[in-house]
């Protein structure tokens, strides 16, 4: 019995450590968002609302390997990239 427990209580906390660490990933995305990326792109985040590209294509226009997006390497660190990244490509 005490081992089923056990296993109840990991199952949750690894469960709310998912909830918490994507609450976190929304949060830093919007306030990045907010900060750094509003002044050319607006409140509706024009040319990026609904963003679908992948993490890889992300990180190439971030280090500026687009005519469209200035240079940004090195700028924001891999987890505010991330963060970005789901802010962008999540459903409205």
């Amino acid at each position: 019995m005490m081992l089923i427990d056990i296993f109840k209580t990991i199952f949750a906390l690894t469960a709310l450590g998912g909830i918490v660490s994507t609450a976190y990933a929304d949060d830093t995305g919007r306030d990045l968002y907010d900060e750094f990326c509003q002044r050319c792109h607006g409140d509706d985040k024009e040319g990026v609302a609904n963003y679908k590209g992948d993490l890889a294509d992300f990180v190439d226009r971030m280090n500026g390997n687009t005519q469209n997006m200035p240079d940004f390497t090195d700028f924001f660190d891999d987890d505010e990239v991330v963060a970005l990244h789901e802010y962008l490509t999540q459903a409205e």
